[in-house]
Order: C-alpha cells, then structure tokens, then sequence
C-alpha cells in the first residue's frame, strides 16, 4: 500500500541513527528511494535526512542519476549540505553538478535542473575547503558568469562566501 510505505519511510527516518539497527534503516530507506511511486520515493529521502552520515552513499548515488526526478536529487543534495565536511567525498559530483546543466527526461519538470544545481551549490559551500579549487573554480564560474538563474547564482556567491568565512552579505 502506496500510504503504509511512505509512512514506514518517513518511520523509519524518526527513528535515527543512534539505534543498533541504523544501517539496515539506511539501506531499506536506500531501497524505498527506488520505489515506483514519488510519494514513497521523497518520503524516504526526507527519512535519510535524519540518519546523518549513514546516509552519505544512498545520497551519492540518487546525484549522480540524471535519469532520477529532480525532487529527489534535489534532496540528495540538501541532504549532502545537511552532512556538511563530513560529506566531503561528494565535492566531486557537487562540482559537476554545479558546472555542468544536465538534461533532464522529457516529461519530469517539476523542478528543473538549475533547482537542483542550486542545491549543489548550497552544499559546496557547506563542505569546501578554500583549497578546494575545482569546487571554487565551478562556483566563481556560475556567480561571475552570465547566469539566467538569479537564485542560483545568489547560491554560489554566498557559497563562495562560507567558504572563505566571510559573512553573508547585507540584504538591501
């Protein structure tokens, strides 16, 4: 039942890492994010986003699927930024995802790609190191460039700001 796996998800994400069985809530979380209905598919990347770093690699492979509905790596990537440094492996992917527009399958635009871009940029500056050059280089590309998406350029610029510890700047 399309209800009693979503709620399960959403279960099994309340109950957090801090359980003995943790992992194994992971990897059924993991599994549920491939599930045929988006309702159960959100429902457990919102309950991996309570489990932490358990969750980094379920994370990881929802990014890196171009075939995956943007909502749902729209909330890897939050979930990445959520991790914050200890989600470093992913800098890499977030990179690419940030420089690189990926084309999106007909008929999913409910979010398109530059909303999951903007995330990705969010989650850089969560992660980054000034020494990360690629990371900087891809952020400084999107907040100097001729960018159409104000938001996401507004992301990188204040990613680029985190990065560097500087304070976010004034609204005006």
């Amino acid at each position: 039942d399309l209800f009693v796996r979503r709620f399960a998800a959403l279960a099994l994400g309340k109950v957090g890492p801090g359980v003995p069985d943790a992992k194994d809530n992971v990897s059924a979380l993991a599994l549920a994010m491939n599930d045929s209905k988006k309702e159960v598919q959100l429902a457990a990347a919102d309950g991996l986003l309570q489990m932490g770093p358990l969750s980094l690699n379920a994370f990881m492979a929802a990014l890196k699927d171009p075939n995956r509905d943007p909502a749902i790596r729209k909330k890897a990537a939050q979930g990445l930024a959520k991790i914050g440094p200890q989600a470093r492996g992913a800098l890499p992917t977030l990179t690419e995802m940030v420089t690189n527009a990926q084309k999106m399958a007909k008929g999913k635009a409910m979010l398109n790609d530059d909303d999951v871009r903007l995330d990705a940029a969010v989650a850089l500056g969560k992660m980054a190191k000034p020494s990360d050059t690629d990371a900087i280089n891809a952020l400084k590309m999107v907040s100097e460039g001729k960018q159409k998406n104000k938001a996401l350029k507004k992301a990188a610029e204040s990613a680029l700001r985190e990065i560097n510890g500087m304070p976010p700047k004034k609204k005006k």
